[in-house]
């Protein structure tokens, strides 16, 4: 039973990740480093290398990774990055378990030449805000201790839990503190939510171009 419930938990992950990894595809560069911050057990990255082969660095406060690769582990705030090292950076779900969200947007673009990434799930109004905070609950903390019951991750990792969650106007708002400045915005539909897909740069870096592979 429980060899079945681990089988069962990796086939939902990786179908999640093989969905995510072809909507951030289109607006990757090719050839560029990336760094997923917050990678969680290493999905999204691994599809990332396996379907659009691309250099993909994984850095994250724990080690959760279910398979391959391992994260750069870092204490939440401060990238053990020089400045400038990859060409782009993704944030998934990562903003509302952040301590200090600020502060880790200024690191994370200071370790970017060109745009962020963000994926971020939103609410509207304050039926939805609750909701979203279940499903975070669930997502993070919950879950979290079924990968640990089953043997994903290793019994010392950190817990996920949710912080805060966010409106669009609280998440432009930490975007605009961090001085980033958003240069495109797409929303999908996520019953009862929308998940948003902003790509952003720093406000002082005017000529930064927007990677997208659509047409081609």
């Amino acid at each position: 039973m429980r060899e079945k419930l681990r089988k069962l938990v990796i086939l939902f992950l990786t179908g999640r990740a093989k969905a995510m990894a072809r909507r951030l595809i289109a607006h990757l560069p090719r050839g560029g480093a990336i760094l997923d911050v917050g990678s969680g057990t290493g999905h999204v990255a691994a599809e990332l290398r396996s379907e659009g082969g691309f250099d993909c660095t994984e850095a994250d406060v724990a080690d959760l990774s279910m398979g391959g690769t391992h994260p750069v582990i870092f204490d939440g705030v401060t990238l053990p990055f020089p400045d400038s090292s990859f060409e782009t950076a993704l944030l998934i779900s990562v903003l509302q378990y952040s301590l200090a969200p600020v502060d880790l947007l200024r690191e994370v673009r200071r370790v970017t030449r060109g745009p962020l990434l963000i994926v971020q799930p939103l609410y509207k109004g304050p039926c939805e805000r609750f909701l979203l905070q279940g499903l975070d609950f669930l997502l993070g903390w919950c879950f979290f201790r079924l990968f640990r019951l089953l043997g994903l991750v290793s019994s010392g990792a950190a817990s996920l839990e949710s912080r805060r969650s966010y409106s669009l106007h609280l998440l432009e708002k930490d975007l605009t503190a961090a001085g980033l400045s958003v240069l495109l915005r797409e929303q999908d539909s996520w019953p009862p939510f929308c998940r948003c897909l902003l790509i952003c740069r720093g406000a002082d870096r005017e000529n930064t171009a927007v990677f997208s592979q659509k047409g081609e």
